[in-house]
């Protein structure tokens, strides 16, 4: 099987910081085993889906994905949907990632030419195969997403790639989230799939170790600030430099007028990269209406394209 390399590093940039001392998080099933079976969860790993949709798919063998695979017997398959929803899988580590350390991580990722499935808007079928990518998230409790560490480029080949990610946490983690989500800026929600497998142990780096590694790879791709503080309490504590606004619905008009400003000075300084902005609830009339809200506001303000922002369902 033909094998390709390319390395996705993505780091914060903050003073260099020396670690005297390497450590290295193993991860549990890290190729994802267990018996091929659609809508699975493989062992140790939990899904962190919405509500109503099925879990992500042990492959291959399901919805026409016959992909050899890099490393066992299977590997994982997540996909994003037509329906604003998308799949994505934690778990405890068995150290926490520390604030202000610098780590590596990598798997391999790939996209089947075939990934046949209905579409959750109008029930046809339809193939799964739009280029999507893996975001990581660190969290400190099942499925949460606290602080973004990693983003890949978008899984356009259909060879295993090794992705390789160098990334530098704010804060301390006790889970790692891996999620697929859509090609930013987000103009619509579309059906994709990413393929992962022969994930690595998490490796504590020194930190000023890291700062030859962008000259060294051959295939690096520099990205805007990857990291990013979101809050799913009441309040809203979404830094105004990442374009990622984690918010509860039916927001007071004080808290509102705040989120609005917060995407404003964004978009105003920002424009190549669209906002993402996310409302957490269950119930779905109250989810429309701070949409709308939202859109409003943000019209008064200027914003009227769908290409400046995206506002998504954040259902649990």
């Amino acid at each position: 099987m033909k094998q390709i390399v390319s390395f996705s590093i993505f780091y914060v940039l903050f003073s260099i910081y020396s670690i005297g001392q390497t450590n290295i998080i193993e991860l549990k099933n890290p190729s994802f085993e267990q018996t091929a079976r659609a809508g699975k969860t493989p062992y140790n790993w939990m899904d962190c889906g919405f509500t109503g949709e099925t879990p992500p798919d042990i492959q291959p063998g399901h919805f026409g994905v016959s992909v050899p695979s890099f490393d066992g017997e299977t590997y994982l398959g997540l996909v994003t949907r037509d329906n604003d929803t998308w799949e994505r899988i934690s778990q405890q580590l068995s150290a926490p990632l520390l604030g202000e350390q610098c780590y590596q991580f990598s798997l391999y990722i790939n996209r089947s030419k075939v990934y046949l499935s209905a579409s959750q808007i109008n029930n046809s079928l339809v193939n799964y195969i739009e280029p999507i990518v893996l975001r990581i998230w660190g969290g400190n409790q099942d499925c949460a997403k606290i602080e973004k560490l990693a983003e890949s480029k978008p899984n356009t080949s259909s060879d295993w790639e090794q992705h390789t990610f160098i990334f530098r946490p704010k804060k301390n983690h006790t889970h790692l989230l891996l999620e697929a989500f859509y090609q930013s800026p987000v103009l619509y929600s579309y059906n994709g799939h990413i393929l992962l497998d022969n994930a690595s142990p998490i490796i504590q780096l020194n930190c000023e170790s890291t700062a030859n590694i962008e000259t060294s790879a051959k295939d690096f791709i520099s990205s805007p600030t990857i990291s990013s503080e979101t809050s799913t309490t009441s309040e809203i504590n979404a830094p105004t430099d990442n374009g990622i606004y984690h918010i509860p619905s039916m927001l007071d008009s004080k808290k509102m007028d705040q989120l609005i400003n917060k995407i404003h000075i964004y978009l105003s300084t920002n424009s190549k990269y669209a906002a993402e902005i996310y409302i957490e609830d269950e119930n779905l009339k109250a989810t429309k209406i701070t949409k709308q809200l939202i859109i409003d506001r943000l019209s008064r303000r200027g914003w009227k394209n769908e290409k400046d922002y995206t506002i998504f369902k954040e259902r649990r």
